[in-house]
């Protein structure tokens, strides 16, 4: 069943930048996880700007290509990451984000330590962007993920904006869990997508190149999803319990990688109320523009 809570949204193409202010427009009024509800969140990574007021550390740790050097991105005067710095460090080569930085205040950073399975954000000296031509991180398809390994139990509700470019039966924008049972987000057959709980739960419309903001929320009772502002859900306990880490760009185990651009991801280890997940998104919109909310 879906269920529209509020709004419809208007579809932002992803792209790639010429310019380093490509994120220089004001950030919104509240930081997402500074909104009322939210500021609990389990992990939290943006590529694109800063999340919490209080969080004084860089957005990501950036290789370039051409020699493998390394800096860490942090924030403009406006708090989005701050563009002006990065592409110059990356300029007339490719860059590759090599750590995230978790601006919940936990120091669950997402990391990939291995060169040619790194998410892609500088293409020749320009910055890729996508949704409000704000910064985002582009998976290849073939083997690029980005993990974080720990314990990691339900109920959880997961929050991303993100868009795939194509489609596979197996590609998951995002896992938790490695083998059998595990939860995951899977963008299924030409312009559908499925959440996995302990089975199939069930399947959406999301299309190709389309911004959206994707929430999965799982506790043991249902599991429901959100695109924007409609919501499906689907009744009976889901997988629930305790899995090893979370992945985005792949299964845990590195494969069934999606290929597809994502701007910021934010985990809670709670169920949050459909009031809060309205507010997350809402606050989304404001940055990104990639929906218009009612």
């Amino acid at each position: 069943m879906s269920i529209l809570l509020k709004g419809c949204g208007r579809p932002v193409y992803g792209s790639v930048s010429s310019s380093s202010s490509s994120s220089s427009s004001s950030a919104p009024t509240t930081y997402l996880l500074d909104e009322t509800g939210l500021g609990d969140s389990f992990a939290a990574y943006s590529r694109a700007r800063k999340l919490r007021s209080a969080y004084g550390g860089s957005a990501f740790l950036v290789r370039r290509s051409s020699d493998d050097a390394t800096l860490a991105i942090g924030f403009d005067g406006t708090e989005n990451v701050d563009a002006p710095t990065l592409a110059p460090f990356c300029a007339g080569t490719d860059g590759y984000i090599v750590t995230e930085y978790d601006q919940s205040g936990n120091g669950r950073d997402r990391t990939q330590s291995l060169a040619g399975k790194q998410p892609k954000i500088v293409s020749s000296g320009s910055i890729i962007t996508g949704a409000n031509g704000k910064p985002c991180g582009r998976y290849d398809g073939v083997d690029d993920f980005m993990q974080w390994n720990g314990s990691f139990g339900r109920p959880s509700t997961n929050l991303g904006v993100m868009t795939p470019r194509s489609y596979n039966d197996t590609d998951r924008w995002w896992d938790a869990g490695s083998g059998f049972p595990d939860n995951n987000v899977t963008y299924h057959t030409a312009n559908v997508w499925r959440l996995y709980a302990g089975g199939t739960k069930f399947s959406a419309a999301l299309f190709t190149g389309v911004w959206k903001s994707v929430v999965t929320r799982i506790n043991s009772s249902q599991t429901s999803c959100f695109q924007n502002e409609t919501r499906w859900n689907a009744t009976g306990q889901a997988d629930y319990g305790s899995v090893n880490g979370f992945t985005e760009g792949a299964r845990a185990t590195g494969n069934y990688n999606f290929p597809g651009d994502s701007s910021e991801h934010i985990v809670w280890n709670s169920s949050k109320s459909d009031a809060d997940i309205l507010t997350a998104t809402t606050n989304q919109a404001a940055f990104y523009a990639h929906f218009t909310p009612a």
